[in-house]
């Protein structure tokens, strides 16, 4: 995938697969920025993300995905579901 700046730079970047439809997959996908600039670099502002959890109905189907690139992802049992803190100036904030 690729996409132009409004200065001109062009962005590339490669996203993980996944296996849709295999099982249900709360499993964020990585992206691979390569030589191109991370857009982060560019000032954006940056938000804090202390914790990210999520709920499948087979935990052990899905482990092996985020161990794969070196990351963690604490995994429940359950409905299909993701779960992510922010820091925020008023305090931690909980989407999920």
């Amino acid at each position: 995938m690729s996409r132009r700046t409004p200065d001109g730079t062009v962005l590339r970047r490669r996203l993980t697969g996944t296996d849709a439809g295999a099982v249900p997959d709360p499993v964020p996908f990585l992206i691979d920025w390569g030589d191109s600039r991370h857009p982060a670099a560019s000032g954006l502002p940056v938000t804090p993300l202390p914790a990210v959890s999520a709920s499948v109905p087979d935990p052990e189907a899905v482990r092996t995905r985020p161990a794969a690139p070196g990351t963690s992802l604490d995994l429940t049992e359950g409905p299909t579901a993701l779960s992510f803190t922010v820091d925020t100036p008023n305090g931690p904030v909980v989407f999920g």
